[in-house]
């Protein structure tokens, strides 16, 4: 569930580690997600938090401290805190080695959020801050809607209903500011069925495409529409 928010709400980006594609957002947030509950100090009834601000996630969780202080991600000991529950995501391939998400996450942060860096704070109370990528937001205006429409109706041939032509340019705008988003997250924004979303995806296909596995991947706009949104 709280991957399912985080895929609803932070942008991914496209990056190739060699000749594979990696899903950064995942990456990073799966091993952020599993510290909350493979390192949390289950005697403390402080509740975990998962905040996601304009600017950076923050997550707080309740911790046995074994330092104090910002954690160097280039010369730190990892201490397992909860060593059953560690192995048994290990095991569920939701978490690598001890002290993987702080390296992992160090790691591939520059190619998320460019030159921002993840903090990792050590205390009675474990907190992680996570940059956010600067966003892409499309403003609304008669430009914007003509270029929508204009690539709309260019790939579409006959005439649609008014209706349609919305729909499908509430969609683009949708893959526009969350990339990745997949079919039932679309039937949910758009509020309509999976059939209607999928025949609405095949009448626009020029302009948008599906990336990655059956299981995790995602709509993403065309790069021809996105030349077009930037012109």
């Amino acid at each position: 569930m709280l991957l399912d928010f985080v895929n609803r709400h932070l942008p991914d980006k496209f990056y190739l580690e060699g000749a594979q594609r990696i899903n950064l957002r995942a990456t990073i947030f799966r091993e952020i997600v599993a510290n909350l509950i493979i390192h949390r100090e289950y005697t403390n009834a402080a509740p975990a938090t998962f905040i996601i601000y304009a600017d950076r996630v923050e997550t707080s969780n309740a911790n046995n401290p074994h330092g104090k202080g910002p954690i160097d991600p280039t010369n730190f000991v990892p201490f397992p805190k909860n060593p059953s529950i560690a192995k048994f995501f290990i095991q569920l391939g939701r978490a690598e080695e001890l002290g993987s998400g702080i390296l992992t996450t160090s790691r591939l942060m520059r190619e998320y959020a460019g030159n921002g860096r993840a903090m990792f704070i050590e205390g009675r109370i474990f907190k992680t801050i996570i940059p956010r990528p600067e966003s892409k937001t499309i403003v609304i205006n008669d430009a914007i809607i003509d270029t929508v429409n204009g690539a709309i109706n260019g790939t579409i041939n006959g005439t649609i209903s008014d209706l349609i032509k919305d729909r499908l340019s509430k969609a683009i705008k949708l893959l526009y500011e969350n990339p990745g988003l997949k079919v039932n997250e679309l039937i949910r924004e758009l509020d309509v069925s999976e059939r209607t979303a999928k025949r609405d995806l095949e009448k626009i296909r020029s302009l948008v495409e599906y990336r990655g596995s059956k299981k995790t991947g995602g709509y993403f706009l065309s790069d021809f529409m996105l030349s077009k949104l930037k012109e």
